[in-house]
C-alpha cells in the first residue's frame, strides 16, 4: 500500500513538472548518493579515522595573554607592546579574541599570528 502511494505521488509530481522519467531519475540518483555517503561514513568510522580536533593550548590562570612584539594582523588589527587579549573561541587557525581595553571588540585573528607576537602558544 505504501509503495503504491509513493508511486502515485511521484507520478503526480512528474505530471506537474512534465517529466515523470526525470523525477524518477532524480530520486534514483539521490538514493545512490545517500547509499555511497553512508558506505563512506561507515568505512571511515570502522578505520578509526579521527575527526579534526580543535587545537588545545595552555591558557594562563587568568586566561589573558600579553603581546611581546609589536605587530599588525592580516585583518588589520594592530598590537602594541604590552597589549593584552583573551581568546574567546578558537577553531582551527582562527580565533575570536577580546582585546582588553579596546571598545571595538571582538576580533577574528589568526592564532598563528598571535603565537608569533605574544605568550600565546599553539
Amino acid at each position: 500500500m505504501c509503495c503504491k502511494d509513493c508511486c502515485k505521488n511521484v507520478t503526480s509530481c512528474g505530471k506537474k513538472t512534465g517529466a515523470v522519467k526525470a523525477v524518477i531519475a532524480i530520486i534514483a540518483a539521490c538514493s545512490v548518493l545517500i547509499a555511497v555517503g553512508t558506505a563512506i561514513y561507515k568505512a571511515t568510522k570502522e578505520r578509526g579515522i579521527p575527526k579534526q580536533a580543535a587545537k588545545k593550548h595552555k591558557a594562563p590562570a587568568d586566561g589573558i595573554y600579553t603581546v611581546n612584539v609589536k605587530g599588525k594582523s592580516d585583518e588589520g588589527l594592530a598590537f602594541e607592546l604590552g597589549d593584552t587579549f583573551k581568546i574567546l573561541e578558537a577553531n582551527g587557525d582562527a580565533g575570536l579574541i577580546e582585546k582588553i581595553g579596546d571598545l571595538n571588540n571582538p576580533y577574528f585573528v589568526s592564532l598563528k599570528f598571535l603565537s608569533g607576537i605574544s605568550d600565546y602558544e599553539i
